[in-house]
This record gives structure tokens, sequence and C-alpha cells, in this order.
């Protein structure tokens, strides 16, 4: 998403995040106006659509440019029962709680925890994740936009020559469902060594073009998921 740059940064971060579908929000080095990196989360084509309106509606904005991303989802259902919330809601005030910990908070015997917990990892319904501040550690953060010939070399491929090519440097990737696009996430020492990255990627047959996107700063919020689930805890009682 880019501005005209007349917008206060810390001010239009906090309005963006207020939307509900926003989770994380990169501001980037731009020459002039203003770029932003915008992740969320969505329920259905119309969230989706309403997601792009109201980004694309505030006021400094002059071009924003959707992508939803490939996600792998499970390939079987769950139903959460109280049980799973009972042990969800202990994991979300401690992720690092252990069993024993988690079966003194909730009440509930150590194998049944086991069990719960067993059960949403097979199902695939739950994914627990680190969100870590990647500018904070004295490195730079830097995206590289990949427009990539799909006649070339496919998704999986492509992936698998970054991690080849930059064992150290590259974080992960995210991609676009929609057209031949990744957005290549790194961690570089400085700005030089994100030059040679982006020259490598940009010189490779199967590219077409890249640009480097740096990272200067960042707001999280609460994604959808999060929200959701704090939902389903109060409807439930606990």
């Amino acid at each position: 998403m880019t501005t005209d740059g007349t917008e206060n940064v810390d001010e239009f971060v906090s309005q963006i995040g207020e939307e509900s579908s926003i989770g994380h929000i990169s501001t980037l080095a731009v020459i002039e106006g203003g770029a932003y990196l915008v992740w969320g989360q969505y329920v259905g084509s119309n969230m989706l659509s309403n997601l792009g309106s109201f980004l694309g509606g505030l006021e400094p904005v002059l071009t924003v440019e959707v992508h939803p991303l490939v996600y792998f989802s499970s390939k079987s259902e769950l139903e959460l029962t109280r049980l799973h919330l009972r042990v969800l809601k202990c994991l979300k005030q401690n992720p690092r709680m252990s069993i024993s910990e988690i079966a003194e908070k909730s009440g509930l015997a150590p194998k049944t925890v086991r069990r719960a917990l067993r059960e949403m990892e097979e199902s695939e319904c739950v994914s627990y994740k680190a969100r870590p501040d990647l500018a904070a550690g004295g490195v730079v953060n830097i995206h590289v936009r990949i427009d990539w010939d799909p006649k070339r070399i496919e998704i999986s491929d492509l992936i698998q020559w970054l991690n080849e090519e930059f064992p150290v440097s590259f974080w992960s990737p995210w991609i676009s469902a929609s057209d031949s696009v990744v957005f290549a996430e790194f961690m570089v020492e400085d700005l030089l060594e994100a030059e040679s990255i982006s020259k490598k990627i940009k010189y490779t047959p199967f590219v077409k073009s890249c640009v480097t996107l740096v990272t200067y700063s960042n707001a999280k919020f609460p994604y959808l998921a999060e929200l959701r689930l704090e939902e389903m805890l109060q409807e439930a009682g606990l």
C-alpha cells in the first residue's frame, strides 16, 4: 500500500490496526510518500473485498495491491469442545505452559490434557506460531518482491532454490495465490548484503523482476483467529 506521505505514521498505523482483520503492519523505507506491508486474515470473499475497500478508502492512500496468500489448510476437521477450549485458554495465557501446568490450572487430568492436545495437533485445526519482531535484533529485515515465471519453474522449486541459495538469511516466503508473486523475507546484516541477494535473484532465468522492500518499523495487532478464539472462550464461559 502506498500513500502521498501526508499522514502521521503512528496515527495512520493505529487507524489501520482498528480493522479487526489486520494483524501486522510494516512501514517501508521509500524515497517519497509512504509505503506499507499489511498482513491480515479474512473469512470469505466478502470480507476480503471489504478489507480492500477499507484500505483503499483511507484518505492518504494512493494504491493498494491485495494478494491472498497460499495457505495449506488441514485435511481434517475437529469441532472444538469445551475440553479443547479449556486447554487452549491456558495456552493462550502462556504458550509455553507444560502439560502438568495446564492440568493444574484447568483442573483436568494430565492424560486428558495430552489427549486434547493430540487431537488438535493431528487434525491441524489449531496452529501454534511465534510472532517475533525481526527488526529488533540489530539486523535488517527486508522483503524481496519476486515476480517469477511459472513456465520456467514451479513455486515449490523456487522456494527450495531460495532455501539452498540463502540458507542463513532467508526467513520465510509469502506466496500470492492470485499472481506469480512471492514476497521473500530475509534477515541481513546490512544493505550491502540485501543488494547482493537482490542481484542474485534478479538475474536468474526464472525471475521476471524483483524489488527490495526495507522494513524499518512495524506494529502487531491480534489476528482474526485470535479474536475468534477469544469469542469462543467467552461464549463457553471460560
